[in-house]
């Protein structure tokens, strides 16, 4: 039994809570409130923060910030915790934010591009690489993702918005649902990935 007034009680686990709340009682309502809020409010807060300034030259930001997303919603969703496979991952979450790409005879070109001048590109370079460019919706309207004469458009509020609607509706269909193999998945794959730092609480 760890002392009620042990320090390590108080770690922040996400921007508003301690890991008191998960010690406190660990039930999956409790699991999605740090997950919620440690996803919007590390990451996506911070990309909508920046879309709605001033500075049009933030886009490449933007994406730094959210281009992790289609990996980890994989995971997620399908709880595979292993560290190979993050191209499949990846392509998997594309598909599963942007479902309209499957309708494109050139949505295998796009995931590609996708993966290895955005994704690896901005991982692995510090920069998107060349087929990949942003559009700015207030300027053009625009679809989320484009694809033309070989090159790739981004629309950064767009990109953004898509993806904080599926997060809200993953979330909503785990508290709501009662879908027991995407409860299992989750759960799974939060273990694995909180473990040894929030998960299980040390004795």
């Amino acid at each position: 039994m760890i002392d009620p007034t042990d320090p390590r009680l108080e770690l922040c686990i996400s921007p508003t809570h301690a890991l008191r709340y998960l010690y406190d009682d660990d039930r999956l309502s409790r699991r999605l409130d740090v997950f919620e809020a440690r996803t919007k409010g590390w990451f996506f807060d911070h990309a909508e923060t920046l879309n709605n300034g001033s500075n049009p030259h933030v886009g490449f930001a933007v994406l730094k910030l959210v281009f992790s997303y289609f990996e980890m919603i994989t995971k997620y969703l399908e709880g595979e915790i292993q560290r190979r496979g993050a191209e499949i991952r990846f392509k998997k979450g594309i598909r599963s934010v942007f479902p309209e790409l499957e309708s494109q005879n050139s949505v295998a070109l796009i995931l590609d591009y996708l993966w290895t001048y955005a994704r690896n590109g901005l991982f692995h370079s510090g920069m998107t690489e060349g087929k990949i460019f942003i559009r700015d919706s207030e300027s053009l309207p625009a679809e989320a993702i484009e694809f033309e004469e070989d090159k790739v458009y981004i629309d950064r509020r767009l990109f953004l918005s898509r993806i904080l609607s599926h997060f809200d509706s993953y979330i909503s269909d785990l508290r709501l649902t009662g879908d027991l193999n995407l409860i299992e998945n989750f759960n799974r794959t939060w273990e694995e990935v909180n473990r040894d730092k929030i998960y299980p609480f040390p004795s």
